[in-house]
């Protein structure tokens, strides 16, 4: 894939007009197949959400798979690609849970 004309973030701390290429999911060499017009848009690395307790009506804490979908599809649409969430002060047991459900997701 080509994505052309994109606003990227260069190594020189600033945004430079180009071409970027992806095959297999990872950048690499000029390559054919689809293109992409990214004219007006900004192409970054993905952000990290270092410490958050909840969005989109939901919390981490609420313990539940939906809570952690919702959060991760909004912290995604965002440009947040990592994200590290954080508890409240519980007893052990709730927050036993509250880990257990981070783990199985």
């Amino acid at each position: 894939m080509r994505i052309c004309n994109a606003q990227v973030f260069s190594q020189e701390g600033a945004f430079q007009k180009r071409d970027l290429f992806l095959q297999n999911g990872s950048f690499a060499e000029p390559c054919e197949g689809e293109i992409f017009d990214a004219e007006g848009l900004y192409a970054i690395p993905g952000l990290i959400d270092l410490h958050f307790h909840g969005c989109a009506g939901y919390d981490f804490c609420d313990a539940t798979a939906q809570s952690l979908d919702a959060i991760s599809a909004y912290e995604l649409s965002a440009g947040v690609t990592t994200i590290c969430p954080a508890a409240m002060t519980y007893p052990e047991e709730k927050l036993a849970a509250i880990c257990q459900n981070a783990a199985a997701w």
